[in-house]
């Protein structure tokens, strides 16, 4: 092994040097702990796509950083804190306004679950695995999982056969869940 020699003046000034620009990458990522990076592709050039990603000039790398949004808090704090504050607001905003408008001092909130668009991991209560199903698939993998997963499991919410998992649904369901609560 070579011995690394380090001199740490010059380690020093380099990391002062790019303090800033890396504090203001740290606050446009929301001081996001997994933050996505983004960076324009050059065959783009000046379309409107272009224009849509985030202003990458800034930076001597081309480099932008987005955050990763997840609601889980053992993913990302900063961003479960910020989607738990967003969802506050929202749920007050509306309960707000349907006491103003009626006059009432009753208001609900009701809560709707999805439909199934195919079996993803999960953490399952007690001692029970992900999924007991057992057998195959039609595409030869197995119907259940039989791991206990950790709340800090990346696989977490995935589907256990991407190949059954109906994201065609997913999708139509998500782009039009608001005409359905309408």
């Amino acid at each position: 092994m070579i011995p690394l020699t380090v001199d740490r003046d010059q380690l020093l000034a380099r990391v002062a040097s790019g303090y800033d620009e890396v504090l203001e990458a740290a606050g446009q990522a929301s001081y996001c702990s997994r933050p996505i990076r983004l960076s324009r592709p050059r065959e783009l050039g000046r379309e409107p796509l272009a224009s849509a990603l985030p202003s990458a000039g800034d930076f001597e790398d081309g480099i932008v950083f987005k955050a990763c949004g997840t609601r889980r808090a053992n993913l990302c704090r900063a961003c479960s804190d910020r989607y738990k504050g967003d969802a506050r607001v929202l749920i007050r905003q509306g309960l707000d306004s349907a006491l103003t408008s009626t006059g009432s001092k009753l208001a609900a909130f009701a809560t709707f679950t999805a439909p199934s668009f195919g079996a993803v991991h999960r953490v399952a209560r007690g001692r029970q695995p992900c999924h007991g199903a057992s057998g195959t698939c039609v595409h030869g993998r197995p119907r259940g999982c039989n791991a206990r997963h950790r709340e800090s499991d990346e696989s977490l919410g995935t589907p256990i056969c991407f190949e059954c998992y109906d994201y065609e649904g997913a999708v139509v369901f998500n782009a039009l869940s608001t005409k359905l609560w309408q």
